[in-house]
Order: structure tokens, then C-alpha cells, then sequence
């Protein structure tokens, strides 16, 4: 039975008050990482890979701080841990996220991944480790109170940098510093938000608890300088959610240090004044900012002129609660074994795009989107892991809350040290999880939670019963306990290893873009070749396949018809090494569309560039493409965009009834797909049913009435139907959304005004052809039939104008390009 009842002067009595060489180094390793995670980033690698620098950073430090945990037990010969439900649940935990693991069907995705992803196996097991580690080795005072100071200083020079920085953007903008330090040091701008605030509160219940009068006058400075810099940073971010916190634990903490104030009956005491200053400075600020800092109010509207000015801007956006909790309904109403033990760990992107409301493929933005979480981590873990993982972890932190009260309501003669300790990690316990649960997805945040958590066990853990190994005089016992840790030391040395490789890979990837931009498509090759022998990733591979059909693509643009017949055998072998990529990622990640639609898109461009493969070869590609497009819609049932693609690949070989077919189940999926009509219409058109095109193209135009595709359809149908001032006013609307002159437009707008008799106004138009198109024969003979005083197309063939059989580069899905995951 556990001793609940324990004098809190013998809770500093354990095995940590003296440090070893190991512990010591896992503590300081342990210290440096949750100090230093929110700020650390890799200049070298830019912005883009800001959350992945953190997130290697974070596995590689836990890894070393449990070989030298594991190496300080061998030389010590004891093993000690707390006797204690909350300690071995912590244990038990992973048990909870083996099925999702296994069964996810990405196998190392879910173990593990080098992106932004905060809910694989690994880096699950990570934050536990990161639990009982903290739990275990900060049980003194001592160390706690440096951690927080420590923490306090570095979020004091994070959010200097970030005042600075914000203010200094447009003179940077330009600069070789824009393109090595992000804007925010955090990460994300509502993150780095949610981050202040968290110091501001901790710094507002530090200030209430410590003695002013036995500080020293540095000491105040830096306080108020903190306090000053982190009101400031909220007050430039405006987090709403972060400001309606911080005003319900303001009236809190005021409603306590007036209950304690009253009941030593000193009503006229200045110090009550001078101790909550900050509470009251919190609090007025918040009532403001929650009054009017929301959208539409006065404290919002000057936020963003202070961004305008500054040339500021920035996209947050993610699913709802709604939309997450329907996903995981849905989820669960077609498979209840998905709904139990989830979709797979970091899969979410694959539960998004199979079972997201309906209502979200009728969005006008955002619906392309492949979200790789939901509105909250532990809402992401409800699809991810299903109910068993999710109700899980929520027990686990539920037991945790419910032993840390039970342990500080049984300690006798609390030390205000321990008072304001206890109170610091409760407090970042409670704020961090609210985001965990109700609103955030934030990798900073999760990893601080967890250190929070582990920091406000040490109570938890310090007045457990103990259970002590000494196997230093045992041989038996200290043999399989040696063997026992040596293994977990390599395997851990191993992870280390294979995170530095990461770093390594992300460089390299990252230089690819950097190259891409450039259009530097050979330097963008040996990068990514670089990337992939340092980690075999499928993205990397997706982007060498796209890059080879660039590289192609340029040097089509360069060859003549003979250099094309000369470099054939050349050209087809670019197209196969394009395709073993696209196959490679494939196999690395199978369950995901976005790839199997690579797939498809590179065989379509085989289809028509191997010009000597034969014919075979052709209709082999063709079959290849489709299947990989019907493989994508059966891992994407909620996507209506892939039917865009199949029905391009049918079109590009005439099959007209399938394409339709295609086009028809994405309008039924999407009714307001504005891309899906203008196709159909052509479609229907081909297949000579030319009033349904026009009833088509008009739904169209009332979807997107400034859209100058629409236009430019419209009026070609009404050309069609001799309508020729109805394809004027059209082709006139159309040229206008165009910004300026558009051949295709100019061209049938010529057209209409030669067939209405406006001959002198044709004439000009075609002149205007001329001097873009030199080479066309058919324009100059419009021209002379024109000023000859004959009709333009006077023994002259009308050119087929059909936007569907243009090259692939030329064919869109729609008016946002698809968005791939990052």
C-alpha cells in the first residue's frame, strides 16, 4: 500500500540528491532540450524545415540522455524506480499504439518519420521517456527552480528576437538574412503565441510567490523586462484563444492572493498592490483584447495595419472540431475496428481524405487540402490511434492530475519554494493540455507538455515506495541486466545515428528546392540523390520523378524535329528512370494517393513522348496510368479532384463517354467544381450535344462569374451557335479577367466580328495575332482575305480549338493547384 501521508522534509531524501557522471549528463542534456526546443532551428536549412530541426533535435537528445541514464545504471550497479500506477501505466503506454503501428499500413511512416509529424511511434515514445525521465531525475528543488529560470531567460531572448525581427521585415525582406532566420524562432506565428503565453502565466504566478524584497535589482529588471516583452509579443500576435486563457487564470490567481489577504486581516497592505501587479496588468489587457481583439474589433483591425505595414502576413488554418469529430464518426460507422484502434499513427492524411465530411468538398477554399492532423493533437490521435489510444492517453493524464493533488493535499508543512514549484508545472500542465486537446497542433507545445508533466510528477514519484535492484553483488542477475541495457544502448546509439542521418537528408532536400527555384533541374537531381541515400523517403523520390520529366521537358524545347528522332532512344530512357522513381515511392508508401497519381501522371506522359516504343508500349502506359488513378480514388474516396485526372488520361485517347462518366462522379461529389463544368462542357460538345455544353458552361459561370476559362468556353460555343454578339460580349468579358490581350480569345473574337461584318475591327485583332504568331500561314491568310474584302476563313480551314488536347503542362485541375502534403 502506497504511504500517502509523508512529511514533505523527507521528500528531497532519494537516490537523485547525488548526482553521478551519467545522471548528470542525461540531466543536462534533458535541461538543454526542453530550454532550448522552442527557439532551436538549423539556419543551414531554412525555414521550411524548421519543425523538422526541432523534431530531430528532440529524439536525438532523448536518445543520448537515455544511453547515458542506461551506461550511469551499469556503473552504478542499482536500479531504483518509483512503486507507483502512474509510473507503470507510463510503461504500458505504448502497448496502447502497437496496433496502429502495425496495422497502419505505412509501417515506417508510422514508426517514424522526418517531417513535421508529432504522432509516430517513435517520437510518442520519445515524450514518455521524456515523462519518466524528468519525473525521475528532478525531484530537487534546486534544479527545478534553475530549469524555470533557465526557461524564462531563453523565452525572454526568443521573444526580443521575435519584436525585433517583426519590426525589422521590411528592411530584410530582400536580404540574405530574410532567407536564414524565420520570423519566428518557435515556429508556427500562433504557436509562438501560445508559447508567450505560456511564459507570461508562469511569470505572473512566479511574481506572486516570490519574495520581491529579497531579490536583487537585476533580478527585478529582468522580471519586468520579461513581463514587458511577452505582453508585448501577445499584443503583436493576438492569439484570441491564448488572451481569454490568460484572463480566466488572472482572476483566479487575483480571487487567491485576495482570500489569503483578507484571512491575515491586513486589508490595508501595500504588498497585496505590489505582488499582483502583473495579475492586474494581465487581466485589464486581456478584458481588452477578449472585448476587441477579435475579429471585426478595434484591437484586431490595428494588429493588421501594424502587419501591413511591416509587409506581414500569414496562413493558419487547420480542420475544425466539427469537421475532425465527423471524420472520426464516419470513420467509425464504416469500420468500427478503424474506429477502435485507428486509422494508422500519422495517417490522419489518409482518414482526411477517405472520410471528411461531405460538406467540405463544396468549400470554396482549403477543400484541396491533404491535412496531415486535426483541430488538436489528441483529437488527431482519436483518428490516428482510434478510441483505445486516445482514451488512453486522456486516463493517463487524468491519473496524473488526480495522484499530483492527492500527493499535495497529504504533504504537512508545504515549503512555499515547494508551493511555487508545484504551482509552476501545474499551471503549464493545465494550459498546454488544453491546446493538446481542444484546439492546437503543435510540436513545441507537445514536447513541453510532456517535460511539464514530468516536472510536476517529481512530487508524484518522490513520496512513492521505492523498488530497488542491486544486482552489483549478484552475477546472475547483473548479466542479464547488462545485456538487457546493453541492447537498449544500441539501440538507442542506433536511433541517434539514424536521426543524424535525417539532419543530413533534410539538407540535402531542402538545397533541392532551393536549386528548383533556380531551375537548376541537374543540381536538383544530385540533391535529391544525396537526400535518398541518407533516408529513403517517398516525397524525395516523387520529386526526382518530376524532376527528370523537367529536365525532358526543357530539352523537348530545345530539339528540332531531327535532334528528337536523334536523341529518341535517349528521351525514352529519361521517361523510364522518371517512372522507376515514381515507382519507388509507390512502394515506399502505398496506402497514399498522392503518389500512386504521380505514378499515373508519368505514364501519361509516356503515352505520347516515346515515340518509338510502338504502339504496344502506348496502350500499356495507358492501362498503367489508369490503374494508378483508380488506385488513387479507392485510397481518396473523398477527393473529387483525382476524377479530373482520370478523365484527362481518357480524353487525351478519345474515350469521350468515360471521361464524361468521370466528370460527372466529381460534380456529384463536388457540386460547385467549376473546373469539372468547363471540362464536361467540351466534352459534351465533342460528343455533339452542343446545347447541354452551353447549359453546362453557364452553371459554370454562375460558380466563378470571374473566371476567364468560363468566358472563353462560353463564347466558343456561342460562335458555334452562330450567337456571334452573345461570343463577343462573352470573348470581350474574358479578355478583360485576362488582364490584356489572350490569342485564343483574340482569335474568335476575330472571328465573331468578320461574321457580323465589323471587318476593319477583325482586321486589327489579327494583325495583333500576326505579331505574336510570325509563323502562323493560317493568320496571314485571314489577314489578306481581310483586307481583300473576303470573309477570314475565305479558302481558309478553321482551326480546331479544343483546350483538352493540349500538352499535359497545359491542362489544370483546377484554379488552386493540387496541394501536396509538406
Amino acid at each position: 500500500m502506497e504511504d500517502n501521508n509523508i512529511n514533505e522534509t523527507n521528500s528531497n531524501s532519494n537516490d537523485n540528491s547525488i548526482l553521478t557522471i551519467g545522471s548528470g549528463l542525461s540531466i543536462s542534456l534533458l535541461s538543454a532540450m526542453a530550454i532550448l526546443l522552442p527557439i532551436f532551428f538549423l539556419p543551414f536549412l531554412g525555414i521550411n524545415l524548421l519543425g523538422q530541426s526541432k523534431n530531430i533535435f528532440f529524439l536525438t537528445i532523448i536518445s543520448l540522455a537515455v544511453i547515458f541514464w542506461l551506461i550511469d545504471l551499469l556503473m552504478i550497479g542499482k536500479i531504483s524506480f518509483p512503486h507507483h500506477k502512474l509510473f507503470y501505466l507510463t510503461l504500458y503506454l505504448p502497448l496502447f499504439f502497437v496496433i496502429p503501428l502495425v496495422f497502419s499500413g505505412s509501417f515506417f511512416r508510422s514508426l517514424i518519420s522526418i517531417n513535421q509529424q508529432y504522432d509516430t511511434f517513435i517520437f510518442i515514445l520519445g515524450l514518455l521517456l521524456t515523462f519518466v525521465l524528468f519525473g525521475l531525475l528532478f525531484q530537487d528543488h534546486k534544479r527545478q527552480l534553475n530549469f524555470y529560470l533557465s526557461f524564462l531567460i531563453v523565452a525572454i531572448l526568443a521573444g526580443t528576437y521575435q519584436l525585433l525581427r517583426f519590426s525589422l521585415v521590411p528592411f530584410w525582406s530582400e536580404s540574405f538574412i530574410w532567407n536564414y532566420l524565420p520570423i519566428s524562432l518557435v515556429g508556427g506565428w500562433l504557436e509562438s503565441g501560445a508559447y508567450f503565453g505560456l511564459n507570461l502565466l508562469l511569470l505572473v504566478f512566479f511574481w506572486k510567490f516570490i519574495k520581491l524584497n529579497n531579490l536583487s535589482k537585476i533580478f527585478k529588471i529582468l522580471l519586468w523586462l520579461g513581463f514587458l516583452i511577452f505582453l508585448a509579443n501577445l499584443f503583436l500576435i493576438n492569439f484570441y484563444i491564448v488572451w481569454i486563457l490568460l484572463l480566466i487564470f488572472s482572476v483566479i490567481l487575483l480571487l487567491l492572493s485576495l482570500r489569503d489577504h483578507y484571512s491575515k486581516l491586513d486589508v490595508h497592505d501595500s504588498l497585496f498592490l505590489k505582488s499582483n501587479y502583473p495579475s492586474i496588468i494581465v487581466l485589464i489587457t486581456s478584458i481588452f483584447f477578449v472585448l476587441f481583439g477579435n475579429e471585426g474589433g478595434w484591437l484586431h483591425d490595428g494588429v493588421l495595419r501594424l502587419y501591413s505595414l511591416a509587409g506581414f502576413s500569414f496562413l493558419d488554418f487547420r480542420p475544425g472540431f466539427f469537421y475532425t469529430w465527423q471524420t472520426y464518426l464516419n470513420i467509425w460507422q464504416e469500420d468500427i475496428i478503424y474506429g477502435l484502434f485507428g486509422v494508422g499513427l500519422n495517417n490522419f492524411h489518409y482518414a482526411w481524405n477517405n472520410w471528411r465530411p461531405a460538406e467540405v468538398a463544396s468549400l470554396d477554399n482549403f477543400w484541396l487540402f491533404s491535412f496531415n492532423g486535426g483541430n488538436s493533437i489528441l483529437m488527431s490521435f482519436l483518428i490516428t490511434s482510434g478510441l483505445v489510444g486516445f482514451l488512453a492517453l486522456l486516463v493517463w493524464l487524468l491519473m496524473a492530475l488526480y495522484y499530483y493533488f492527492k500527493n499535495i493535499i497529504s504533504i504537512r508543512n508545504v515549503s512555499r519554494e515547494r508551493l511555487l514549484l508545484s504551482g509552476l508545472w501545474f499551471l503549464g500542465v493545465v494550459y498546454l493540455w488544453f491546446f493538446n486537446i481542444f484546439y492546437f497542433y503543435c510540436g513545441v507545445l507537445w514536447v513541453l507538455s510532456f517535460v511539464f508533466a514530468g516536472l510536476m510528477a517529481t512530487i508524484i514519484f518522490s513520496n512513492s515506495p521505492k523498488i530497488k535492484f542491486d544486482f552489483s553483488k549478484r552475477p546472475e542477475l547483473r548479466t542479464a541486466i547488462t545485456f538487457i541495457c546493453f541492447l537498449l544502448i544500441i539501440a538507442f546509439g542506433f536511433g541517434s545515428f539514424t536521426f543524424s542521418r535525417y539532419l543530413v537528408s533534410s539538407y540535402n532536400f531542402e538545397m533541392s528546392t532551393k536549386s528548383l527555384s533556380k531551375g537548376e533541374y541537374f543540381e536538383v537531381e544530385e540533391y535529391l540523390n544525396k537526400a535518398v541515400s541518407y533516408s529513403q523517403q517517398a516525397e524525395y523520390y516523387k520529386n526526382l520523378s518530376e524532376n527528370s520529366l523537367r529536365r525532358l521537358d526543357k530539352q523537348l524545347a530545345e530539339f528540332t524535329t531531327e535532334e528528337m528522332k536523334k536523341y529518341e532512344r535517349e528521351i525514352i530512357s529519361n521517361l523510364e528512370k522518371s517512372i522507376r522513381y515514381a515507382q519507388r515511392a509507390v512502394r515506399l508508401e502505398k496506402n497514399n494517393y498522392i503518389y500512386h497519381v504521380s505514378l499515373g501522371r508519368v505514364y501519361e506522359r509516356f503515352m505520347f513522348l516515346a515515340m518509338g516504343a510502338g504502339e504496344n508500349v502506348s496502350r500499356d502506359a495507358y492501362g498503367i496510368a489508369k490503374q494508378s488513378y483508380q488506385t488513387a480514388i479507392s485510397l481518396a474516396k473523398a477527393r473529387p479532384d483525382i476524377y479530373l485526372e482520370l478523365a484527362r488520361l481518357e480524353l487525351l485517347v478519345d474515350n469521350l463517354e468515360a471521361a464524361k462518366d468521370s466528370l460527372e462522379k466529381a460534380i456529384e461529389m463536388k457540386p460547385n467544381y467549376h473546373q469539372a463544368y468547363i471540362w464536361l462542357a467540351q466534352v459534351l460538345d465533342r460528343q455533339g450535344e452542343l446545347p447541354k455544353a452551353v447549359d453546362i458552361v453557364n452553371i459554370s459561370l454562375n460558380i466563378k462569374p470571374s473566371d476567364p476559362s468560363s468566358y472563353f468556353i462560353a463564347r466558343y460555343l456561342q460562335y458555334r451557335l452562330n450567337n456571334y454578339n452573345r461570343a463577343i460580349e462573352l470573348l470581350d468579358r474574358s479578355m478583360d479577367l485576362s488582364g490584356g490581350f489572350n490569342p485564343n480569345s483574340a482569335y474568335y473574337l476575330g472571328l465573331s466580328y468578320d461574321r457580323l461584318g465589323r471587318r476593319t475591327e477583325a482586321l486589327r485583332l489579327f494583325k495583333r495575332l500576326a505579331e505574336t504568331n510570325p509563323q502562323n500561314e493560317e493568320i496571314r491568310a485571314i489577314i489578306n482575305n481581310l483586307r481583300a474584302g473576303r470573309s477570314a476563313l475565305y479558302n481558309v480551314s478553321e482551326a480546331e480549338l479544343d483546350l483538352l488536347k493540349k500538352e499535359n503542362d497545359d491542362l489544370q485541375i483546377g484554379d488552386e493547384e493540387i496541394i501536396e502534403e509538406q
